[in-house]
């Protein structure tokens, strides 16, 4: 076994942050970490995996031009823009369900992106993306390449958030499944992970002939984290904005 560290730069950066109206975003990506979200919409960024994702998804549901890419990544200033154009047109209560303020949008960390049917005029606040067609085949499809419906019908009072069935969010596989099948919202399956799974004690996904174990970590009081981890197995660290740290692992299935 060997002892990692991991500081505390890493408690706001990762696929499974959580940015929402009690907890702003700390960080935003470097101009260097987004790439171009689709080909044929120039303007729309994401974070590069995000977006290599994204992209493996659209070939494999054979999307061609019928799924498009509404927004993405997102400035501070481009967010205030839109929260102030909702506001006057629509008043604060549609907007504070469907905007959210500056510095506390999933689109600002480049993980966030709307997507609408290829059908007309798009509206940019609330496009359109069914629960049928070529949509419906995305979103099912969605989970296995590390994406999910961010904002679920039924999860208001969890998220803060209106339901958005064109608000996808990418947190990685296979916290995508394991979010999905769970029929939970990025907040419930934080707190799973904080409750029910620690160092040693992990949360364990099979895939093939690996799995997967997944477990949180708070950092000491020195803001550093460490975790005892089998020497050779890759990992990755995703801090969650909340204080807390969920580590992925992966290894042989019989290495125990």
């Amino acid at each position: 076994m060997r002892t990692v560290e991991i500081g505390p730069e890493a408690l706001g950066r990762g696929s499974l942050i959580l940015v929402t109206p009690e907890h702003p975003l700390t960080s935003e990506p470097k101009p260097e970490e987004l790439v171009l979200a689709a080909a044929g919409n120039s303007e729309i960024q994401m974070n590069q995996t995000a977006a290599a994702l994204f992209g493996h998804l659209l070939r494999r549901v054979q999307s061609g031009n019928r799924i498009l890419a509404a927004s993405g990544y997102r400035t501070f200033e481009e967010q205030k823009r839109i929260w102030e154009e909702t506001l006057e047109k629509d008043g604060l209560e549609f907007t504070k369900k469907y905007v959210a303020k500056p510095g506390h949008s999933e689109h600002q960390t480049g993980l966030a992106v709307d997507l609408a049917e290829n059908q007309g005029e798009i509206d940019p606040v609330c496009p359109a993306f069914p629960r049928s067609g070529i949509c419906q085949k995305f979103r099912r499809l969605a989970p296995l390449f590390g994406y999910i419906e961010r904002y679920l019908p039924g999860k208001e009072t969890v998220t803060g958030i209106g339901a958005e069935p064109w608000h996808f969010r990418y947190v990685g596989f296979p916290h995508s499944v394991l979010i999905t099948e769970k029929n939970m919202v990025l907040e419930e399956y934080m707190e799973y992970l904080r409750e029910k799974t620690r160092n040693g004690h992990p949360l364990v996904f099979p895939n093939g002939r690996q799995q997967i174990e997944i477990f949180y970590i708070e950092p000491e009081q020195d803001g550093y984290a460490h975790a005892k981890l089998p020497e050779n197995a890759p990992y990755l660290v995703s801090g969650t904005n909340t204080g807390g740290l969920v580590v992925s692992l992966w290894r042989n299935s019989h290495d125990q």
